[in-house]
């Protein structure tokens, strides 16, 4: 047995009691950070455990030994969605902004959650094991900043809701709450609170009443939002609705919903992802396999959809006529004030009858809850972009543009919630361990454009490169992949350039411009800027590396970028290729340009036909344009001959696919032919002719009946194309 610490603290079990009764009387949560040697901590935890009466308790730490009911942080991560008394969380093992965010939403009205730090004076210079996610190879732990503890110990030290224990101290003073809140009665049995009835009410009314009515609902953690997918969806399955789906970004998020299922219908077969009541169903499906497969549903449910491509929220929109989003407002998954912004558009013009609800009272606690209050703060999760009123004479070209001093950023608290807001509302997935990549990324800098005091734009810009040429080559054989360094990683494992390891280059890593004054050439302004001062500072090249989505390609092409590598597989977050586009800066960097950009060129026709067959067909046309093909099929007098015969319906597809292939392969590389066709026709020719996809594929991507419409597209644009050159 380990040996009992003296904690010089004899009132602590009637201290901790007389807590508990307090906490217990007004359902809120309480927030207690025991700081001094992790020994000492660590007997102080057990202790207030043991002196309260506790259903459940998790320890989440690394240290040894370990307790029996503890986890790891990245274990952590998944406890979304689940109940418990207590949290114990060992700072000293590592603290895990992403676990902290997602723990601290698991604790129930009257419950715990201790905090175990070094003492506050020394917690921002520890060398805290989670800096090994924010350090770039070669630095050590140690060359991380402080600036992200220093931070949170100020939170600490100016927060009001939080109770604190320092070792060599005393025992902090009680205060009874005078505004007791009972903890919610259920109002049908299973409902906790009208807000959650009324959501299951409506999601019961999208799959039972007219269609093309979509429901909205948002609600901050712990509102039941979930938990009411679930009521209803058993409801649904217990009248005989034969199929409901499920989807989110990770099957976790959704697990909540079925173990509410299993609750309310104990007669049904269960397995992972599968609930079987007699002849109905509900199963949960990823969302890029909801979107490629495309099952029969009388329903679907999106949950967390704030953390899915807007792109892909609109194919499954597209795709069903029954579905509900939910979404959590500020949240560890993602921002749903970010969602609502991004998809109102789409949701007004595929769907006009859509509806919206939003639960506001709280289950697990009551409302005004001091712990909430101080993990949103500390973590920014309600971070959002300033509402102040956008002058009518706004220019872009009167803001000032310039790289922030990140000390002076840590400290200035407002304007850090507001620029991280700005980086919430662009991004579907940001989460609590993106504000320490901010403020301690070794190889960070962040750019902002502001005016009269207010941050319209920032740029996230990381340093990479600059490997010695034994890593690059175990990187092209594939033995290392270094912390950071992700272009030339890339560049030099997908692209094989193994001459690239040794060149600096420049991360674009997120641009975000308040969507008040977008479309008026602020980013462009703001990746300008940057492009510059990478060039004063003899940066070889500039790149970036996102998600292939719609709109996205063309910001970069108007900055003189080019694509020069695109992912083989897709994103399960996003169900999008990668893409990585360059900019030349150095000669030696627009050498690597050309090269790259040539490369690209001969080898993306061959691409579609295979591994990007799947792409989508205006994507892919993107791509086409900024292709300069070092050599083009000649299209001969027999070409000629043969394209009529197809485009005047005298012979078919099939005897004519070289002839096609070659027109379409040269039209499609160049602007002035491709803009001849219609969106519709270029869509079908590249589908069908580059991707090689079947004849219902391509009717089904862009909408058509079947082959027959399919052909008559193809025979008015292959017309169109014989015109052009015929000319």
């Amino acid at each position: 047995m380990s040996e009992r610490v003296d904690i010089g603290l004899p009132d602590l079990t009637t201290w901790a009691t007389e807590l508990r009764s307090i906490t217990c009387s007004s359902n809120h949560r309480c927030g207690i950070v025991i700081s001094g040697d992790e020994a000492w901590c660590l007997e102080v935890a057990k202790m207030i455990l043991a002196a309260v009466d506790l259903k459940t308790a998790r320890w989440i730490t690394e240290s040894k030994p370990l307790p029996e009911a503890s986890m790891s942080a990245a274990q952590a991560r998944t406890m979304l969605g689940h109940d418990t008394d207590a949290v114990v969380f060992n700072a000293w093992s590592r603290f895990d902004p992403d676990a902290f965010a997602a723990v601290s939403g698991t604790i129930s009205g009257g419950g715990f959650l201790l905090l175990l730090i070094p003492p506050l004076d020394d917690w921002s210079t520890f060398s805290d094991p989670d800096n090994a996610r924010v350090t770039v190879y070669p630095l050590p732990l140690e060359q991380v900043s402080g600036r992200y503890l220093k931070r949170l110990v100020k939170q600490i030290r100016e927060s009001g809701e939080l109770l604190r224990i320092e070792q060599g101290g005393e025992l902090p003073l009680l205060k009874t709450n005078s505004s007791i809140s009972a903890t919610p009665i259920p109002v049908d049995g299973e409902c906790r609170t009208v807000d959650q009835l009324a959501a299951v009410q409506a999601i019961e009314k999208v799959a039972l009443g007219r269609r093309r009515r979509p429901l909205v609902i948002t609600s901050d953690r712990g509102r039941g939002k979930t938990s009411s997918l679930g009521i209803a969806t058993a409801h649904l399955l217990k009248q005989g609705l034969k199929k409901l789906i499920i989807t989110a970004p990770r099957y976790v998020t959704a697990e909540l919903v079925f173990d509410r299922v299993k609750v309310l219908l104990p007669d049904a077969v269960f397995s992972r992802g599968l609930i079987v009541h007699g002849s109905s169903e509900l199963i949960f499906l990823p969302p890029d396999e909801l979107s490629l497969q495309s099952p029969r549903a009388d329903l679907v449910c999106v949950d967390e959809a704030a953390a899915i491509p807007a792109s892909l929220l609109e194919k499954i929109l597209r795709r069903y006529a029954r579905i509900v989003f939910a979404s959590t407002v500020h949240g560890y998954e993602g921002s749903g004030r970010g969602f609502a912004i991004r998809f109102k558009t789409i949701l007004d013009e595929c769907t006009p009858g859509w509806k919206s609800i939003q639960l506001k009272t709280p289950i697990r606690w009551s409302d005004n809850d001091p712990l909430e209050s101080f993990v949103s703060r500390a973590m920014l999760l309600d971070a959002s972009v300033s509402t102040h009123q956008i002058p009518a004479d706004f220019n872009v070209a009167d803001c000032i543009i310039e790289r922030l001093d990140r000390d002076e950023l840590a400290g200035n608290e407002k304007m850090l919630t507001r620029l991280f807001g700005l980086l919430v509302q662009a991004h579907y997935r940001t989460s609590p361990i993106d504000l320490r990549h901010l403020l301690d990324g070794p190889n960070i800098a962040v750019y902002i454009a502001r005016k009269a005091g207010h941050v319209y734009a920032t740029a996230l810009v990381a340093t990479e490169g600059g490997l010695d040429d034994d890593i690059s080559k175990q990187i092209f054989a594939g033995k290392r992949r270094p912390q950071g360094h992700l272009l030339p990683q890339m560049l030099i494992a997908q692209g094989g350039f193994l001459q690239v390891g040794g060149l600096r280059c420049l991360r674009i890593l997120r641009i975000a411009v308040d969507p008040r004054v977008q479309q008026r050439g602020l980013g462009a302004a703001l990746l300008g800027s940057v492009i510059k001062q990478a060039g004063e500072n003899r940066f070889d090249y500039i790149g970036a590396s996102f998600s292939l989505l719609p709109g996205m390609l063309g910001f970069w092409r108007s900055s003189n970028f080019d694509a020069v590598l695109v992912g083989m597989t897709k994103n399960a977050a996003s169900a999008a290729h990668s893409v990585v586009v360059l900019k030349g800066i150095s000669d030696t960097g627009k050498h690597l340009h050309d090269n790259a950009r040539k490369r690209f060129s001969q080898i993306l026709p061959h691409w579609l036909s295979d591994p990007l067959s799947d792409l989508d067909a205006e994507i892919a046309f993107g791509l086409l344009c900024q292709c300069k093909p070092s050599s083009e099929p000649k299209l001969t007098d027999r070409d000629y001959q043969d394209l009529q015969s197809f485009a005047n319906a005298l012979r078919g597809y099939e005897v004519n696919i070289l002839p096609v292939w070659k027109a379409v392969n040269v039209s499609l590389f160049h602007n002035d032919v491709a803009s001849v066709l219609s969106r519709l026709e270029r869509s079908v020719l590249l589908s069908k002719v580059m991707q090689k996809r079947s004849w219902s594929e391509v009717a089904e991507g862009v909408g058509l009946k079947g082959r027959a419409e399919v052909i008559a597209i193809m025979r008015s644009a292959i017309h169109k194309i014989i015109q052009h050159y015929k000319r």
